[in-house]
């Protein structure tokens, strides 16, 4: 099953539930397409993505393909967003890479293995610049 996600506003920032299986990178692509595209419906741009109960199959060139694909097909007011994303910590490799190239393209993305470490730093006010 590809990933499935829902839309959960609330009221200081946007929690996106996932669930499935990443298939292939085609289809994480797609899928991070489609909810941009739901978050640009909120006037929120702080966005909780809770992916623990995702299974992953990429490689780490995935993630670094992924990361540079957001470079090439999001607008650049995607970079005004400040993600945390949440994942089971067997993930931890891939998902710390994936952070660094983000990071390192502008994007204000971060990898949390709790939601409730993900909550404080996403409303955290204090690290706006």
């Amino acid at each position: 099953m590809a990933i499935q996600f829902k839309v959960l506003p609330q009221e200081e920032y946007l929690y996106i539930k996932s669930e499935g299986i990443d298939e292939s990178l085609a289809e994480h692509k797609k899928y991070n397409l489609e909810m941009y595209q739901s978050i640009k419906q909120y006037p929120l741009d702080r966005i909780l993505v809770d992916e623990q109960d995702v299974t992953y199959s990429n490689t780490l060139m995935d993630m670094y393909d992924l990361a540079h694909f957001y470079d090439q097909e999001m607008p650049v007011e995607a970079r005004l967003l400040r993600l945390a994303l949440v994942v089971s910590e067997k993930y931890e490799k891939l998902a710390s890479f994936w952070e660094v190239v983000c990071q390192n393209l502008g994007y204000q993305f971060k990898v949390f293995f709790s939601i409730e470490n993900a909550k404080s730093w996403l409303l955290d006010k204090k690290t706006e610049k």
